[in-house]
């Protein structure tokens, strides 16, 4: 079975997230769609007036949505929301300002373009990298926040390390082994729009590697053994949180995530 990053990335949790998602696919949101239009609109500015219509309407239900709908997609348009067309273009405007980020796309040798092949361990792999150069690939990733250690963070936490070295791969696969750096560009989803092009250091990939290296292993192994474990098959000791028998004055509730029921 032919796997993409989207998929193989729940296995990092566990074997049972992995079999879920697979087999219930998500389906399209409001941000997953705003994610593809600020893709197009910032790496392929010429098609987004090709690709997208705006709905020019209120709610989106009735029978003026419907007909405006079937209408698009008899076009074989998509149709957004103003607010994210307006969103989508100002991130466009905001990233190809950005020297960095500007270099990287004109130098681009492929943009968008749909990949397959034998990854680890030969499993059948696909994908469509943002943008891969002669010596570079690189992802278009919106943030809340442009430091470096924040985004480090969250891009560890999403799969992005383990993201990158699948699109290395396929690069090197569909193209030709090179020594071919990562770069994300990392553009803020609000105002202003700030951007930075963050390096992937080598450590980091080595990490990313290990990392897609086990998701197949473990992958291969429940698929021969029809077993899909999840996170804890023991059991697990539970200790009171660090901040338990303070007094409430020196505690931001706040700031503690979740809750028990």
């Amino acid at each position: 079975m032919t796997e993409h990053y989207s998929s193989l990335k729940h296995m990092r949790v566990s074997p049972r997230h992995y079999l879920w998602h697979r087999e219930h696919p998500s389906p399209a949101t409001d941000a997953m769609l705003l994610g593809r239009l600020t893709h197009t609109a910032v790496l392929q500015p010429d098609r987004i007036l090709l690709d997208y219509i705006i709905w020019p309407g209120g709610k989106r239900d009735g029978k003026k949505w419907d007909a405006f709908l079937v209408a698009s997609e008899e076009q074989g348009l998509t149709v957004v929301r103003e607010q994210d067309w307006t969103r989508a273009c100002a991130i466009r405007d905001a990233v190809r300002s950005h020297p960095g980020a500007l270099a990287l796309i004109q130098s681009a040798t492929h943009i968008e373009h749909k990949l397959e092949w034998n990854g680890v361990q030969g499993q059948p792999m696909h994908g469509r990298p943002d943008i891969i150069g002669a010596d570079f690939v690189a992802d278009l990733k919106t943030t809340q926040s442009l430091s470096p250690g924040l985004f480090s963070s969250g891009a560890w936490r999403m799969g992005y390390f383990m993201q990158a070295v699948i699109y290395l791969e396929a690069a090197n696969e569909c193209f030709g082994m090179r020594e071919r750096i990562f770069y994300w560009i990392a553009v803020e989803s609000n105002p202003p729009h700030d951007v930075a092009v963050f390096e992937a250091d080598p450590d980091s990939i080595t990490r990313g590697w290990d990392e897609y290296r086990a998701c197949v292993e473990r992958l291969r192994e429940c698929e021969q053994t029809g077993q899909w474990p999840g996170q804890f098959q023991e059991r697990v000791k539970l200790s009171a949180p660090g901040w338990a028998g303070a007094s409430e004055d020196d505690v931001d509730f706040e700031g503690v995530e979740g809750s028990a029921e």
